[in-house]
């Protein structure tokens, strides 16, 4: 059997502002195949580079509050991150989004300076007008296209040859469909309201069973309930959520002598590995 050709799949998002963190995700859990992991501080920036081994791109802000800059690292803004990215990679695809904007010459010659290298730098007022690709779509485009130019058996694959129109158009889409790539995101934020901290990340995979109806799946966890269809992967994914609460509650208020077994057990040490408790609401 044909192994499924290699696809990009997970990028790193690194930006210490929250409402620019909530619309990555959606952006990508709703227009994209691309699973995005967050890293709100330049030390979880590079623990993610040291741990993670399948990270396809990075796409990073430039400027960070001094509690979110790295002294461990010595590392002060974006530029200075992706240089700690690509010394560990040099391979790596590194894109970056500012208020700044791309034509900032200074920030040009910083990046030039330090050899890193940018595929595209992104302003983050003009990134999403109405009628244009979003950000993450965009990215997914170059990195699918990038696959294609260096993997002739993917090329094979899709039955493709020319390679004009394919940032435009929905190829992307199109050649996941096609290859019936899976849908990955990850869960890194619980619903307000909760009193669940998640410690990791938990990968999950959007699935849609009929015309423009998702189902978002945590089977690294192995939940076994059937969820009800979602109009939206970021709606599936925030009802995945709300029903991994309602069983972490359940598992936990359960008496301490009681002495879980089977899927009980092994659902609440997964859990267990996940979230932690916050007294705060």
């Amino acid at each position: 059997m044909m192994k499924t050709p290699k696809l990009p799949t997970k990028m790193l998002f690194v930006d210490d502002e929250i409402t620019m963190c909530k619309r990555i995700l959606k952006e990508s859990s709703d227009y994209t195949h691309l699973g995005v992991l967050i890293a709100s501080d330049l030390d979880s920036a590079c623990e993610c580079i040291d741990t993670v081994s399948d990270i396809d791109a990075i796409l990073v802000d430039m400027n960070f509050r001094e509690d979110a800059k790295s002294s461990k690292h010595n590392l002060s803004d974006g530029i200075d991150f992706i240089s700690y990215a690509q010394s560990k990679r040099s391979d790596l695809p590194a894109f970056v989004i500012t208020m700044e904007g791309p034509q900032s010459a200074a920030r040009h010659g910083e990046a030039t300076g330090k050899n890193v290298l940018i595929r595209e730098w992104y302003d983050k007022l003009s990134a999403n007008q109405p009628g244009k690709l979003t950000v993450c779509e965009q990215i997914e485009r170059r990195l699918i296209l990038d696959a294609l130019k260096t993997n002739p058996g993917l090329r094979q694959e899709v039955g493709m040859v020319d390679s004009s129109g394919w940032l435009e158009s929905d190829f992307a889409d199109s050649l996941c469909r096609m290859l019936k790539y899976p849908r990955i995101s990850y869960l890194q934020d619980m619903p307000l309201g909760s009193n669940l901290q998640i410690l990791k990340p938990i990968e999950v995979l959007c699935q849609e069973v009929s015309e423009g109806q998702f189902v978002a799946k945590a089977t690294k966890i192995g939940l076994l309930i059937e969820l009800e269809p979602r109009d939206t992967p970021s709606e599936a994914i925030q009802s995945l959520a709300e029903i991994i609460e309602e069983e972490w509650h359940s598992l936990k208020s359960l008496p301490s002598e009681a002495k879980l077994v089977g899927y009980a057990k092994l659902l609440r040490e997964r859990l267990e590995d996940h979230f932690k408790e916050s007294n705060a609401p």
